[in-house]
């Protein structure tokens, strides 16, 4: 009875060590940007909820960077603080 017990999960462990996750491949293009809004759409359902980009962690969902919320004077090049998303 032992030795059934460590073949069983011996057998699983192999079964659960093979499993890969398949990569999910988004491609659009278009002349503008509604051409390809619905892949944006998908992509951004794919990552989760919307979590407001309220301050804090999150389990799950996502939040979204605005680059037009950074003011002019941290536009320029290497000026943006580590933290300014935060």
């Amino acid at each position: 009875m032992k030795i059934s017990r460590m073949m069983f999960s011996a057998a699983l462990f192999c079964a659960a060590a093979g499993a890969q996750a398949v990569p999910i491949v988004l491609s659009a293009s278009g002349a503008n940007v509604a051409a390809i809004q619905s892949t944006v759409e998908s992509f951004r359902s794919s990552l989760g909820m919307f979590n407001l980009n309220v301050v804090g962690s999150f389990g799950s969902g996502r939040r979204e960077i605005n680059w037009d919320g950074v003011p002019n004077g941290f536009s320029a090049p290497n000026n943006l603080p580590g933290n300014f998303f935060n």
